[in-house]
């Protein structure tokens, strides 16, 4: 037990020092947790953004695309448009994971990589399925494949991560130019 000398009894007139230094130490610690949960509310709402704009933009072509065309147009299968939103939505989570790295300040092409495959994305199902341009449709889907892969190149560089996930897509793209060769074949 400690000795009678040791301890003391506080007053009220005596300044307490250490619960200042505390005190200071947790607002530091505070206004680090406040900066902290700021940044991550920021983080998550741009990740949101990269994530849905993509994905609202391709619904809005499936839905007008079909709406314009009617009852003339084949429409593929339901499986088809959920795989394109869904690989719309990954590469936009590519595009904010390279952002956020802040790659696209590094290398700006990546950007205009990512603006070409989600343009060819979004007008590869309305010249293929809506209008009949099978042919064009090869041309929308090698540009795909083509900006995919300088997607790849530059994200590779940035973040391994998204660099592996873009491959999901490059895969995709694959198969909707072998889908463009068979239906000319056919």
């Amino acid at each position: 037990m400690a000795s009678t000398e040791e301890l003391r009894q506080r007053t009220k007139d005596e300044p307490a020092v250490e619960t200042t230094q505390n005190h200071d130490n947790n607002y530091n610690h505070k206004g680090r947790r406040q900066r902290r949960t700021a940044m991550a509310r920021r983080g998550l709402r741009s990740l949101a953004i990269a994530v849905l704009v993509p994905m609202s933009l391709h619904v809005a072509a499936i839905t007008l695309s079909h709406s314009a065309h009617g009852a003339l147009a084949k429409p593929p299968s339901w499986t088809l448009h959920a795989i394109c939103v869904g690989l719309n939505s990954l590469m936009g989570f590519c595009a904010w994971l390279v952002w956020a790295e802040g790659g696209f300040h590094r290398k700006p092409t990546g950007l205009a990589f990512f603006f070409g495959y989600l343009a060819t994305s979004l007008i590869w199902d309305p010249i293929v399925f809506g209008m009949g341009l099978v042919r064009t449709g090869l041309f929308v889907g090698l540009a795909m494949l083509c900006s995919l892969v300088g997607c790849y190149r530059v994200f590779k560089d940035v973040n391994p991560i998204a660099a592996d996930l873009l491959k999901l897509s490059m895969i995709w793209a694959v198969v909707v130019v072998s889908l463009n060769v068979k239906l000319l074949m056919w």
